[in-house]
């Protein structure tokens, strides 16, 4: 019975090096040990450990798990410290790498506004350290707008005349996958008229009343009306 009962205190007392898996400003892993960074070293090795080394320039600290995934929490299965007599570590920096690599992957996958996106953020990360580690709103406006374009389909070039305007397939159906370019004049038509609705959207007008406008402020370059 006393040898159990020391088998499970000395569990519960044993240390895990736990660390955790963040996203660098130049979009690689970055690991987080006890206020120290660092970089993936290589590729994993045969037997799937991942070697990481210190990101300061210079330090040969170093480190290695058997995962790399962005966002989550890693048991080292070693560890240099040798970096402790060669620069300072840097706790505080976790939390801004974290709030701009959650902001990226929101900023990939919506077309919200970025102030609705930094609302949407702040609503669930709100902290004393988090708002002191937040880059202005300028900068966090920038950098979501880099992200979208990044992640933006290849669109076709701006074009000069209605016999250019070409619309790429992801483009003639709706998320739900219905058809969505109602009606095309074609490119050899001088007038082009393009129609976009759907079979369900037309099913919902039939018995109800419609009020038509014209919006001409907002018209594309090239047509007189939306």
């Amino acid at each position: 019975m006393n040898s159990v009962y020391q088998l499970s205190e000395n569990i519960r007392n044993l240390k895990l090096n736990k660390a955790f898996i963040s996203l660098s400003q130049k979009g690689k892993p970055q690991i987080y040990y006890e206020g120290y960074y660092y970089r993936q070293n290589g590729k994993p090795t045969r037997d799937g450990k991942f070697n990481w080394r210190c990101v300061v320039s210079g330090c040969t600290g170093s480190c290695s798990s058997y995962s790399n995934i962005v966002g989550s929490e890693v048991i080292l299965v070693s560890i240099n410290d040798s970096h402790k007599n060669f620069h300072a570590s840097s706790p505080n920096k976790l939390t801004k790498m974290e709030r701009r690599r959650k902001l990226a992957t929101k900023a990939s996958v919506s077309d919200a506004k970025p102030r609705k996106l930094l609302n949407e953020l702040e609503s669930v990360e709100q902290g004393d350290e988090v708002i002191a580690n937040s880059a202005s709103y300028v900068a966090d406006r920038l950098f979501i707008n880099r992200i979208k374009r990044a992640s933006r389909p290849a669109y076709s070039p701006q074009p000069k005349k209605l016999s250019e305007i070409n619309f790429p397939e992801f483009l003639k159906v709706t998320k739900n996958g219905e058809n969505i370019l109602f009606f095309d004049s074609g490119p050899e038509s001088e007038d082009r008229l393009i129609m976009f609705t759907t079979v369900s959207n037309l099913k919902n007008l039939e018995n109800a009343h419609i009020f038509v406008d014209g919006t001409f402020d907002i018209a594309p370059k090239l047509f007189k009306q939306v």
